[in-house]
């Protein structure tokens, strides 16, 4: 007599990573208070959203960090081929910023299509459109369309 296999559990949505979410807003929320402070105006929508910013300095991600609801769990998209092209920058970007690869140079919207899932979880996927860091005479660059095709 052979015992039936038993049932898969069926498969639940992960929840969100709110801890984690909630210990980041707070470190950035106290470095950046420190160096002079952040501003929050309005809030997200209660589900999950693509957040689209300019970006003149890595502090922008910070800042967004620092203000972003943390029951929105917020991920970044971050340069592939800078921040996840060592492992010690990879755990950087990947434990203090939430942030995930996005290549750009072919690929990128793919990378981005990847996030669906995170969006329909109620997480919000901040996304620098231009891809890069704006010019230092504050004139903004091409955008390229992952954030509408993703939104």
């Amino acid at each position: 007599m052979s015992a039936a296999a038993p049932e898969a559990a069926p498969r639940t949505a992960r929840p969100l990573p709110r801890a984690g979410a909630l210990l980041r807003r707070l470190l950035w929320w106290c470095v950046l208070t420190l160096t002079g402070g952040v501003e929050r105006r309005g809030a997200l929508p209660p589900g999950g959203c693509v957040v689209v910013a300019n970006h003149t300095s890595h502090a922008d991600t910070a800042a967004l960090l620092a203000t972003l609801d943390a029951r929105h769990a917020p991920l970044i998209g971050a340069a592939a081929d800078y921040w996840f092209a060592s492992p010690w920058r990879r755990r950087i970007c990947g434990r203090l910023a939430a942030g995930f690869p996005v290549r750009r140079t072919g690929g990128g919207l793919g990378d981005l299509l990847e996030r669906t899932a995170e969006l329909r979880a109620g997480r919000a996927v901040v996304l620098f459109p231009e891809g890069t860091r704006g010019a230092d005479d504050g004139r903004l660059g091409t955008f390229h369309r992952g954030a509408l095709v993703l939104a």
